[in-house]
């Protein structure tokens, strides 16, 4: 005699349910892993092309700027390839 009663039924779906939970949250885990991964790799891109776009307004301006005060060929050249050069016009004409 039996005295218990297995609901084999009944087992087999509470592991199902529990298989199920524990797979929902490691999707889940992933998922947002990659999300974030991908929302670090836009967010990268936007701001490296707005540093771009940024960085050749600047230059514009400074080269405006440096040809409307009579600046030689030689410097306006100078400015576009000596960075330590570009930085020290940018304070003289307060480009910012």
């Amino acid at each position: 005699m039996l005295l218990t009663e297995y609901d084999e039924q009944a087992v087999m779906q509470a592991i199902a349910k529990d298989a199920e939970a524990k797979g929902e949250k490691r999707g889940i885990e992933i998922g947002e892993a990659r999300g974030e991964k991908r929302g670090i790799e836009i967010g990268e891109a936007r701001g490296e092309k707005r540093g771009e776009n940024r960085g050749e307004e600047k230059l514009g301006l400074l080269i405006t700027a440096m040809i409307q005060s009579g600046e030689n060929q030689d410097a306006l050249a100078r400015v576009s390839t000596d960075s330590d050069y570009r930085e020290r016009m940018y304070i003289k004409y307060g480009i910012k």
